[in-house]
């Protein structure tokens, strides 16, 4: 009987043998994705706050968590995509500190990012998006008539 339950399974089962063929991982596997949405949702938050938490010892850090998540919740709704709010804010940060750090080897001179050609090349890359992301009109694709209907 345990010959045929191998035999029915995947091919990666099969090859690989009693190193993939844990039932009580198979289980909990199906036992999560059985859990309903809410419950799932609820727990992921909890364990993102004592994660927050656990980073810095900081209540602050919960807020300011609290705080982006209310804030990604309602772009959401509004639909906004949240992945640009979080990669702005895993990103921040760094482009701060790199921005400062130019700046400072520069003698505090912004025209650094006017004079170097790949600055200069990253300026126009972002108004070639901006252009075609937010003034450029959209196209307008022309219907086709259609065919009236009826017989003769």
């Amino acid at each position: 009987m345990a010959m045929a339950y191998q035999r029915r399974g995947s091919r990666a089962r099969r090859t690989l043998g009693p190193a993939t063929s844990r039932p009580e991982i198979d289980g909990a596997g199906a036992r999560i994705v059985a859990i309903r949405k809410a419950i799932l949702h609820a727990g992921i938050a909890i364990v993102a706050l004592v994660g927050a938490y656990a980073a810095t010892y900081s209540i602050f850090q919960m807020g300011l968590a609290i705080v982006f998540g209310v804030v990604a919740y309602f772009l959401r709704k509004q639909g906004y995509p949240s992945v640009s709010l979080l990669l702005g804010f895993i990103l921040g940060p760094d482009l701060e500190q790199f921005f400062r750090r130019s700046l400072s080897l520069n003698d505090g001179n912004p025209m650094v990012f006017l004079t170097s050609p790949d600055s200069l090349f990253f300026l126009g890359l972002t108004g070639v998006f901006i252009w075609f992301m937010v003034i450029r009109p959209p196209r307008v694709v022309a219907r086709l008539p259609e065919a009236e209907g009826g017989g003769s």
